[in-house]
């Protein structure tokens, strides 16, 4: 399930709020900026088969050079090839950034955190 987009808006009287439907972030200092920090987790840096053949290429190696390797290795090491195979899904990420002073609010999925750093999603 993906999150729900911050909105963010600056009323007329220089109050700023953004929601995401469930949750509220108003910065009401008139020298408050506020913007979105957004990101994608779960990428694949390539493809799955890319990281799994130098693993099945050394299994193939090691059961030609020792046919007697015992089934619970061998299963074991076909168990970590499976898992290697498992995909996550890619992931919307968003933050909404509230900034005052230069502290800022990095507000996300229910936690917020103030802080001085540049925080990335």
């Amino acid at each position: 399930m993906q999150p729900a987009p911050f909105v963010i808006d600056r009323q007329p009287d220089g109050v700023i709020v953004a929601s995401d439907g469930t949750l509220q972030v108003i910065a009401l200092d008139a020298a408050a900026t506020m913007f979105l920090r957004r990101g994608i987790s779960g990428l694949q840096a390539g493809p799955v088969a890319e990281k799994v053949l130098p693993q099945l290429n050394a299994l193939a190696g090691d059961l030609l050079a020792r046919s007697d390797m015992p089934a619970s290795e061998l299963r074991a090491r076909l168990h970590i090839l499976a898992a290697a195979c498992d995909v996550v899904e890619p992931k919307n990420t968003e933050c909404c950034v509230a900034e005052i002073d230069g502290v800022r609010a990095y507000v996300q999925q229910g936690r917020v955190i103030l802080t001085r750093q540049d925080i990335q999603v």
